[in-house]
């Protein structure tokens, strides 16, 4: 889908750039605007499945390919007006160069036209025949009209309002480019992002980071995290789609005089300023945000103000599914998805970090369970339980909401998306809610282990959190 999103958007210039070079109503001109009104159809195709095809978990990568689609917006209106206000220049410039011929006319009559100002009508003769005509040449006598010999009752082919046009084609033609260079940097980032060309975060520990870990004893070096920065270019982007509708509105209106299609026309600048400093506004939060690094034993998040060491022993972490709204590509209908998150939290419950998309959760929820379930495997062993929200495990008995059920009556372990469950030989069931269960992966292996200790069946959920089914 990449490659037919770019050609549409190639398609769109080619036109704009044919159209631009043609002559007014000439079949290049023509041609021109058939190929424009096909690329912008498939623009408006390819771009929303492009962006839908991105997984909504993987936020940094959706929100480039919707940054792309709004530099592919500036683009194609850009392109557009360029070729509009360069044929309609030229061919202003062609009617004023065919206007040789000097007459002297008589003002019949002059009125006020309000938005267009003072507007006369003239009393002329061009070889013996009396011409009238209107215009806003002045009404002073007599008035000096240069008109087309071939046409010369149309005093409109001598109108030199066409010079202002000059504005337009140098704002149309930086606005261009300034979306072309944006959205070849668009498309840069997305390769570094995206599937086909997906750059995983070098997996390596900073220096700062790895002394501090030494110092805390956090063992060897294991995964690296870069943590998004904020959405503020999200809103940024609303707002220059939003500028660009309304200068495209006010740049095509006519009637009104020139007023409105200028406010258009310093709307659409606004627009490309906004998405230039919504763009060096997020890479600069890109750049400040912190960097996690895991180790066997805990973690240190590194950031401007420093490195801060986190001990796994210190770090209670919790799964659960958010529900993400995205457009299903139909209209203006939208879906929701669930995607898993894993949230770090201290003991006291104050948030440290929070993790969206099934390999980031995977990552870091393996490593923390990798750490507790020795742990905690030594104090059942022991003799002491261990609670892990509404569950308290000890050597001989699970105990749930307070009930105890001895190990050998447990049938099997159950992890779905919505639901923690435990299904006892009777066949009954005590649930509880992922997101209120702390260390639920450990709490897994540790529940498992115990049942195949007992003597009963192995647990159904021996894969991902949340992979295993009901029974």
């Amino acid at each position: 889908m990449r490659g037919a999103a770019v050609a549409a958007v190639c398609v769109v210039v080619a036109g704009a750039l044919t159209t631009a070079s043609g002559t007014w109503f000439s079949p290049q001109w023509k041609a021109g605007w058939l190929i424009t009104g096909l690329g912008l159809v498939a623009v408006a195709v390819a771009w929303p499945r492009r962006i839908c095809e991105v997984p909504a978990d993987e936020v940094k990568r959706r929100a480039t390919a919707v940054l792309a689609f709004v530099w592919v917006l500036m683009l194609c209106v850009a392109a557009v007006a360029f070729a509009l206000t360069v044929s309609v220049w030229f061919h202003g410039r062609e009617l004023d160069d065919t206007a040789t011929l000097r007459v002297q006319a008589l003002t019949v009559e002059c009125e006020d036209s309000g938005k267009h100002g003072q507007k006369c009508h003239y009393s002329y003769v061009v070889n013996g025949r009396e011409y009238l005509g209107d215009g806003n040449f002045g009404g002073s006598l007599p008035v000096t009209l240069r008109v087309d010999p071939a046409h010369p009752g149309d005093l409109g082919r001598a109108d030199q309002d066409y010079k202002l046009l000059w504005v337009g084609i140098v704002l149309s033609a930086l606005t261009a480019a300034g979306a072309a260079w944006g959205l070849v940097d668009g498309e840069r980032d997305l390769a570094r992002l995206g599937r086909d060309g997906y750059a995983p975060e070098p997996e390596q520990d900073a220096p700062e980071a790895r002394s501090v870990a030494e110092a805390e004893g956090f063992g060897s070096f294991v995964a690296r995290k870069k943590m998004p920065g904020s959405a503020v270019f999200v809103g940024g982007c609303m707002g220059a789609v939003l500028l660009i509708v309304f200068g495209v509105a006010l740049v095509a209106a006519t009637g009104f005089g020139s007023a409105p299609s200028l406010v258009g026309v310093v709307l659409l600048v606004a627009a490309v300023a906004v998405v230039v400093l919504t763009v060096r506004r997020d890479r600069r939060d890109t750049a400040r945000a912190p960097i996690v690094y895991g180790y066997e034993s805990g973690m240190v998040i590194a950031s401007e103000r420093g490195c801060e060491p986190h001990s796994w022993q210190d770090v209670v972490p919790f799964e659960f599914m958010q529900a993400l709204r995205s457009s299903s590509g139909h209209g203006s209908s939208s879906r929701t998805s669930y995607h898993r998150c894993l949230e770090l939290r201290s003991p006291a419950g104050t948030k440290l970090l929070g993790f969206l998309g099934q390999r980031e959760v995977d990552r870091f929820a393996e490593l923390l369970a990798a750490y507790e379930v020795p742990r905690t495997q030594e104090r059942l062993d022991r003799g002491e339980s261990v609670t892990y929200g509404q569950f308290t495990l000890s050597a001989a008995a699970l105990t749930v909401d307070g009930t105890a059920y001895p190990w050998r009556d447990i049938h099997h372990v159950t992890t779905a998306d919505h639901e923690v469950g435990v299904v006892l030989r009777t066949g009954e069931t005590i649930s509880a809610l992922p997101g209120e269960t702390p260390h639920l992966r450990a709490l897994r292996s540790l529940m498992a282990h115990r049942i195949r200790n007992g003597g009963s069946l192995t647990t159904e959920a021996e894969g991902e959190p949340g992979g295993g089914a009901h029974s």
